[in-house]
């Protein structure tokens, strides 16, 4: 898994006596080991999550906060693949997230599977605060991945953005495809003379 999130390739340990366990990361490239210090937060933060998934025996309930921080929007997909992996391996995972990619990942899945298999896997609560609280909603996919009462503020920002890139766009382009014909004859009447 280390691998598929593209992390490492291997992990070595170490018993340093009173200093503790040394632990070591191989990733591909690298002329040597290298400690939890030489490589990125997010895999020193998604070691845990990894070994403690892992470790768990089936019918574990297993709650994790926030297991995407420090990681990059590939590899929280791909982090989403680990832990759906682990549900349907039997261990039971409540996973708190503020990650748009992890939960498109899941949501492609659910497309992906003709069985149906991993919409009866995953369930999507989406925390509304309110003046005086917080209040939960279940968050339904269909069975091709779309969410069809999707609630005020879940995960919009990035379409919002992509409909504003592309607004300005087409204003830019009509803008200078104005301009370009006027420039155009100048430039072609300039060279006939």
């Amino acid at each position: 898994w280390l691998g598929y999130l593209g992390m490492g390739d291997d992990i070595q340990t170490a018993d340093r006596g009173r200093l503790g366990i040394e632990l070591t990361i191989h990733q591909a490239g690298a002329q040597r080991d290298l400690d939890l210090t030489a490589v990125g937060v997010g895999v020193s933060q998604t070691l845990p999550v990894l070994t403690l998934c892992l470790l768990a025996p089936p019918e574990t309930l297993i709650l994790l906060e926030q297991p995407e921080l420090h990681l990059h929007p590939g590899t929280q997909q791909r982090l989403a693949d680990f832990l759906l992996a682990c549900a349907r391996s039997g261990r039971q995972l409540l996973v708190e997230t503020h990650s748009d990619h992890l939960v498109s990942r899941l949501r492609r899945r659910i497309a992906e599977d003709v069985t149906d298999e991993t919409l009866k896997t995953i369930g999507i609560i989406y925390a509304e605060p309110q003046a005086d609280r917080t209040t939960y909603r279940q968050v339904e996919p269909n069975a091709y991945g779309a969410i069809d009462d999707w609630p005020a503020g879940f995960f919009d920002q990035s379409l919002k953005e992509s409909q504003e890139i592309l607004r300005a766009g087409l204003a830019k382009k009509k803008a200078r495809s104005a301009a370009a014909p006027a420039t155009g004859e100048t430039t072609a009447a300039m060279g006939e003379t």
